[in-house]
């Protein structure tokens, strides 16, 4: 080995220090480790927000269909799923842009509105996916603090000086639950800076919008203002990786040339487009979602659980310490059920729990009754 190689610094060496010193998002355990791990042949999985009918059979069916196409490219712009919504929701297909989820959204947005070192704002406990992206971009993040696990509105109106690019919101907010109102928003886009992208993260509007204070945000566009929505909640779409954003038409041209050119797959669309359809299935998830939220605010209440209400298809739950999540979590794991234990959200002392089936969550009521009182 020469010299000169001997001294070349490594690839690592040569990385930005932001991208080294990032800490690398920790998911739920995969199904199939789960069963490996604790010898189950069925795991009740809780703890990923995913929809417990799983997809659209119309949405199964439409995605076969394209199977034998594969070899083709994919619509790098997804023409009929942006006509399709648009149509739906009173936009024009030019304020409309669709990827690989909404977080590979956030990740373009990021790219496209922030340069290194630049400053953005959130609250503290807000989904991390924003800070992981950000992180990796050489953003700087501040977070204002939440009290109660709720966004405080005029703390963080305060606070959205000129020289923040992204104000990020995400409502409902995940891991909490909580949400801020028609009105709450409706103040913060009247007076946070034009130069501010307020980035409004709508991933649980399905759920949420039953409430009737919870934001119209499509009444309130502005040009600071893009939405995301994503396929991989009430739709039950998490794998197909497919998700959109709403905004002015200028903004959504530059996200577009920023986001991967042919996402997302063609069955990806294919299968969003069938699910968009299927309104009933879309009902099914959402009703169940309410009905059983209800059954278990009344088992948390009878255990002196201490728990947010929640306007996603999950329940944020107030635990002694973390000890007593990581006792919990580990006894429900010993009878076949994962949840998610929130020490990676920044709340070591608390617990989230997807919101399943009937059936699923009969059996997660017994065994909290079984073991909360020995915790």
């Amino acid at each position: 080995m020469t010299e000169t190689m001997q001294q070349a610094p490594s690839v690592l060496e040569n990385m930005p220090e932001y991208v080294r010193n990032m800490l690398p998002y920790r998911p739920g355990k995969p199904l199939e480790e789960l069963k490996e791990e604790y010898g189950f042949e069925k795991v009740i999985k809780l703890a990923s927000n995913e929809n417990p009918f799983g997809c659209s059979p119309k949405a199964i069916e439409a995605a076969t269909k394209t199977l034998a196409d594969n070899f083709r490219y994919p619509d790098p712009v997804s023409r009929r799923l942006r006509r399709k919504i648009a149509e739906t929701l009173g936009l024009q297909s030019n304020q409309l842009v669709v990827a690989a989820g909404s977080e590979s959204l956030l990740a373009a947005t990021i790219r496209a509105v922030m340069k290194p070192g630049e400053k953005a704002l959130t609250a503290f406990g807000a989904f991390m996916g924003f800070e992981i992206h950000l992180a990796g971009h050489g953003g700087k993040l501040e977070k204002i603090p939440s009290p109660d696990y709720r966004f405080d509105i005029d703390a963080l109106i305060a606070a959205c000086t000129p020289d923040v690019r992204i104000l990020y919101l995400p409502n409902p907010n995940n891991p909490t639950g909580s949400y801020f109102t028609h009105q709450e928003l409706q103040t913060l886009l009247a007076k946070v800076p034009k130069s501010t992208l307020v980035l409004l993260d709508e991933a649980y509007i399905e759920f949420a919008q039953v409430l009737p204070d919870y934001p119209k945000a499509l009444t309130l566009m502005q040009d600071n203002l893009l939405i995301l929505r994503t396929f991989s909640k009430a739709y039950g779409l998490a794998g197909f990786r497919i998700g959109y954003g709403i905004g002015h038409p200028m903004l959504i041209e530059q996200l577009t040339k920023i986001k991967m050119t042919f996402e997302p797959t063609l069955s990806a669309q294919a299968a969003a487009e069938a699910a968009w359809d299927d309104t009933g299935f879309l009902m099914k998830g959402v009703e169940n979602n309410q009905s059983e939220m209800k059954r278990y605010y009344q088992v948390l209440h009878e255990l002196g659980l201490k728990y947010v209400p929640s306007a996603g298809n999950f329940v944020f739950i107030e635990c002694q310490d973390a000890e007593t999540v990581n006792n919990l979590n580990e006894a429900l794991l010993r009878k076949g059920i994962a949840i998610r234990p929130l020490a990676s959200f920044g709340f070591p002392n608390c617990i989230r729990i997807t919101i399943g089936l009937p059936e699923e969550n009969d059996a997660t009521f017994q065994a909290l009754r079984e073991i909360v009182p020995t915790l």
